[in-house]
């Protein structure tokens, strides 16, 4: 399986198989997922299992544009010093 980079509901939609899988898999009705399609928007008590069920099948998820979720910058050497 060749790695996809995930960054937007329909790829994640896509890579789970349609809207009935993710429906079956997120344990919702299919409309609600149509409705995240539709609205560009998966609601926040879906990112983790989104975000594993992705992961486990050999999907990067783009947390950032999918989630809105950004990752804590790396401390740096120099971020020490400063802080002395």
């Amino acid at each position: 399986m060749s790695t996809t980079h995930i960054s937007t509901v329909r790829q994640v939609v896509d890579a789970l198989g349609g809207t009935v899988a993710t429906a079956e898999l997120l344990n919702i009705v299919p409309s609600a997922v149509s409705n995240m399609l539709r609205d560009g928007h998966i609601p926040r008590g879906y990112h983790f299992q989104l975000f594993a069920e992705l992961e486990a099948r050999g999907h990067r998820v783009n947390t950032a544009d999918l989630f809105g979720i950004q990752h804590p910058k790396a401390p740096q050497p120099s971020d020490a010093i400063a802080a002395a």
